[in-house]
């Protein structure tokens, strides 16, 4: 069968699944959420600055974000106060001259026992090892970029530059998971697109990291 002869029955419900997913919805807005470049390679012994610099494989691996981003269009820039999301949004921008960095504290990281002065407290497997709650996690994720959508046009995107835990745990609600059943790991400077129309917010694509690759793939050689 063409696809030309498929029935109208079965395109309508293609349409409103489509729909129901913002695929291909005129109007809507990409919010894009980036882990910061590493910041951690360059740590020696037991302590340690809670919000150190990026390190040099970071500086690296944010350049060659900024290089993968160069030509892409961008309504806006958000960023985590963290010095680690500020630096590595500060060096993809220098290719955004139009586009300030701004700040919005509901992107930091998830609190941590360290910070909360409980260095000690033991992780155990399968449970959550935050110590700010799953639910705060996502209220103040959903209140950040519920801010940052409605003050984009119509079809823009935002690059919003953040943290492992914070993405995890967003991703993991969209999906309809707990945290601790969500497998995944965002790598460092990879990118995660949510779309919404203002009301839905659906995940487009989750750590893409390609540009982290090498630029050319060799392949192998015919047999003769």
């Amino acid at each position: 069968m063409r696809p030309t002869d498929l029935p109208p029955s079965f395109r309508g419900v293609l349409e409103r699944i489509h729909r129901h997913h913002l695929v291909g919805v005129d109007g809507t807005r990409e919010l894009w959420l980036v882990r910061h470049a590493d910041a951690y390679t360059q740590l020696e012994g037991p302590d340690f600055p809670l919000d150190p610099p990026l390190s040099r494989r970071g500086q690296q691996e944010a350049a060659q974000l900024a290089e993968r981003l160069r030509h892409a269009r961008f309504g806006a820039a958000y960023s985590s106060p963290l010095r680690r999301a500020l630096e590595t949004g500060q060096q993809v921008l220098a290719n955004h001259p139009q586009l300030r960095l701004q700040v919005d504290d509901r992107l930091g990281e998830v609190r941590t026992h360290w910070e909360e002065g409980d260095g000690l407290a033991r992780i155990r497997r399968g449970r959550y090892p935050f110590a700010e709650p799953e639910g705060e996690v996502v209220a103040r994720a959903e209140l950040a970029l519920a801010a940052i959508a409605a003050r984009l046009g119509a079809g823009e995107r935002a690059l919003i530059f953040t943290h492992s835990g914070w993405i995890a745990i967003y991703i993991a609600h969209l999906l309809g998971l707990s945290f601790t059943r969500f497998h995944w790991l965002p790598r460092f400077t990879s990118v995660s697109v949510v779309v919404t129309d203002q009301e839905r917010y659906v995940v487009r694509s989750m750590g893409d990291s390609t540009h982290l690759e090498p630029a050319e793939f060799s392949a192998p050689e015919p047999n003769s």
